[in-house]
């Protein structure tokens, strides 16, 4: 977190917030992939896309509170990155 009182704006590491954010986007592609090749092999169609995005919120939000904690903005800037653009993001573009 920037701490605009203590100077630390001009010692931002933008390449490796840009780096953390670009990791959750693709991380949260992934898991969608792994979730419907997983469900279609076991049951033999796709899964709804609320389903998907339901697993992937609580598994994202489970993930950050008990590895990280709370720790405000930042989790939740995270799980937007996470499940609003990685995990959104796919599944807007394909229907099942």
């Amino acid at each position: 977190m920037v701490n605009f009182w203590k100077g630390d704006v001009f010692r931002l590491d933008w390449l490796g917030y840009i780096n953390e954010q670009l990791y959750r986007t693709l991380l949260g592609l992934f898991l969608v992939w792994i979730i419907a090749v997983v469900a279609y092999e076991a049951v033999g169609e796709m899964p709804n896309r609320s389903v998907i995005f339901s697993t992937c919120l609580i598994s994202c939000g489970t993930y950050e509170y008990f590895r990280f904690g709370w720790r405000g903005w930042e989790t939740i800037e995270d799980m937007i990155f996470f499940v609003v653009y990685g995990v959104g993001g796919t599944m807007i573009t394909f229907t099942g």
